[in-house]
């Protein structure tokens, strides 16, 4: 153990620090009894001129003994110091012992080392909640839910463990769980429990401190830098920095710190915890705001990437006080996600042009057309253009589709949109027959568009939809050059859903090749993007697929496993398109000479079936 090495290699002092219940005062008693050190307990001391009175009992001498009895020990555990300033200069003028002393913050002295005790880590926290509830007489399973919800509420904290562990057996894990305030307030205050020691560390702090607690305590899972910065002004590192010091604060993630719960209680409570809360409520909206305006371009993937960081924090703003500002930052966050209840109850409650296309989206994606047009009806918006030209499309209404793609692009207000746009033009023109140098011609213009916005996600699709037309052309490696390259830039951008799409589409292409090896491993690499989107469409594509490399292969067995679960997954799927079976062939009809892959192989062409998983976008 550190504490021990340190010890062994002659450190003079060593300050062990971390947050209210990480353990500091268990772990200096079991050391001052494994080494037979005196263990002084300074938490009630006001200030130090009660300290060698403290210190003489301690060491079980009489006051004026005290310094001769200091010099010949050669080692002192003191408990708790946190709150006595001045101390590490009274501790460095003592010869003799090496000293050990527990502390929410370092004592800043020369020749100090600090040993930051860190939370528990997952594992180690179940261990110790099981092995707690069993000493108090309750068996609990690691596999439940509940259970695994008082490890996450516990933060990692063993003191939490352990309160929890000795309250299960009355409450059960399913209430403690749901209930978080039977966790932590006044449980175990005769033993100096949670709030106890929470409400000391609240006393030791600054009235500034306490002020930038309450401002931070508002963030649901989480600040970085940035969001310090926005609710605490510019001075914020710098008092970020001291909260750190004192042990205030948990890392979360690179970067990241939120509040112990103890402490995040006390300070959600304080004097200025109101006006606190409208400062965070003004933040989100600035930073939702901020990524709101960059949702197409060069910034985009950032800002895609810092609204989805914001997501709690949006939910719970919105919860507060909708504004428009907020609601947008919804829509944007519904249209990465596919929790599609989740989109249609947002539509409900806040029926904005936005949310209401998102709704349209997820009605669409669960087989309910007619739900998806009601949702969109009146709205006008390029989005609710383009979802009425798929839906239209499905529908086998391919005059309707190109009409009402046109009309999006007529309001159009960025590159990045066009290039969508025109993308879903050539795939509406290619199922009314259009000539190819028609769709090459749209191609172009949206490659040309996706250009000029510099945005990437945008590029994925439109080099995915070049590929899908490529292939319908019969140039296959320029298809599959193509489909690699969507593949790369859905890689590079974490964009399982797009990933997942271009590997089938290698995939797909590598099969017409005969090329059964690296078609395999295509749809090995497309396996944990599907499993990240959880699409049963994409599934079912890949099992049809692999039907095909068996049956290909002569592996009739296994081609008709794969086939007989592939068609169990496309009837539990809402993808299916509702258009008449005898349209579905329009390109590509001809592209291949292996009627084995044939059948599978619209699944994931734009152009011969509109619903392909990609219009999700």
């Amino acid at each position: 153990m550190e504490l021990r090495r340190l010890l062994d290699d002659g450190a003079p002092i060593i300050t062990v620090t971390g947050p209210t219940g990480i353990g500091k005062t268990t772990l200096a008693a079991v050391l001052a009894e494994e080494r037979g050190a005196p263990f002084v307990r300074l938490a009630e001391l006001r200030d130090l001129d009660g300290l060698r009175p403290v210190m003489s009992a301690g060491l079980q001498v009489p006051a004026e003994g005290l310094d001769a009895a200091i010099a010949r020990s050669s080692l002192l555990v003191l408990d708790n110091a946190e709150h006595l300033r001045g101390l590490g200069e009274v501790l460095i003028g003592w010869t003799g012992p090496q000293l050990v002393v527990t502390s929410q913050r370092a004592l800043g002295v020369p020749g100090e080392h600090r040993l930051a005790l860190p939370p528990l880590d997952g594992e180690a926290s179940m261990e110790l909640l099981l092995d707690g509830a069993a000493q108090q007489g309750s068996r609990l399973d690691a596999g439940d839910p509940a259970v695994q919800a008082l490890v996450r509420l516990s933060e990692g904290l063993p003191l939490a463990l352990e309160l929890a562990a000795t309250r299960v057996a009355v409450t059960g894990p399913a209430l403690l769980a749901e209930d978080p305030g039977l966790l932590h307030p006044s449980w175990g205050a005769d033993q100096g429990g949670l709030d106890a020691a929470a409400r000391r560390t609240w006393d030791l702090l600054s009235e500034e401190s306490r002020n930038d607690l309450a401002h931070l305590a508002w963030f649901e899972h989480g600040f970085d830098a940035r969001d310090a910065v926005g609710v605490l002004g510019s001075e914020a590192l710098p008092r970020l920095h001291a909260l750190l010091r004192f042990s205030c604060l948990r890392e979360v993630g690179p970067g990241r710190f939120a509040l112990f719960a103890p402490v995040r209680r006390f300070a959600r409570s304080a004097p200025v915890a109101e006006e606190a809360r409208l400062r965070w409520y003004q933040w989100i909206v600035e930073a939702v705001g901020h990524c709101v305006e960059r949702d197409y371009g060069l910034e985009a993937v950032t800002a895609r990437r810092r609204l989805r960081g914001l997501e709690a924090d949006l939910y719970a703003a919105v919860e507060l006080q909708d504004s428009p500002v907020l609601t947008e930052g919804l829509a944007q966050l519904f249209g990465e996600a596919r929790d599609h209840d989740k989109r249609i109850a947002a539509a409900r409650r806040w029926p904005t042009p936005l949310l209401r296309v998102r709704a349209g989206q997820s009605y669409r994606h669960l087989g309910q057309p007619a739900e998806a047009w009601a949702a969109i009806e009146g709205v006008e918006h390029w989005a609710a253009d383009r979802l009425r030209s798929i839906l239209a499309r499905e529908a086998g209404d391919y005059d309707a589709a190109v009409t009402w793609v046109e009309a999006a692009l007529q309001r159009a207000d960025h590159d990045a949109v066009r290039a969508l746009l025109h993308a879903n033009l050539a795939q509406a023109e290619g199922v009314r027959g259009a000539s190819k140098e028609r769709i090459r011609g749209i191609l172009a213009e949206a490659m040309r568009c996706v250009g000029a916005s510099g945005d990437a996600r945008t590029r994925i699709f439109v080099t995915y939809s070049w590929a899908d037309f490529m292939r319908s052309c019969g140039d296959l490696d320029e298809s599959l050059r193509s489909f690699e390259a969507a593949g790369r830039l859905a890689s590079e951008q974490v964009e399982p859903w797009y990933e997942a799409t271009a590997a089938l589409g290698c995939a797909s292409v590598l099969i017409e090749l005969m090329d059964l090896d690296d078609a395999t491993a295509a749809l090995d690499r497309a396996a944990a993007p599907i499993e990240a989107v959880a699409s049963a469409t994409f599934e079912g594509v890949a099992l049809r697929y692999r039907a095909s490399i068996a049956l290909l292969e002569g592996r009739l067995l296994d081609a008709t496993e794969a086939a007989t679960a592939a068609a169990s997954t496309r009837t539990a799927s809402p993808w299916r398109s509702t258009r008449p079976a005898s349209s579905r062939a329009r390109w590509g009809q001809n592209s291949s000479s292996h009627t084995v892959w044939s059948w599978s192989a619209t699944v994931t062409t734009g152009w011969s079936a509109p619903s392909t998983p990609i219009d999700a976008r």
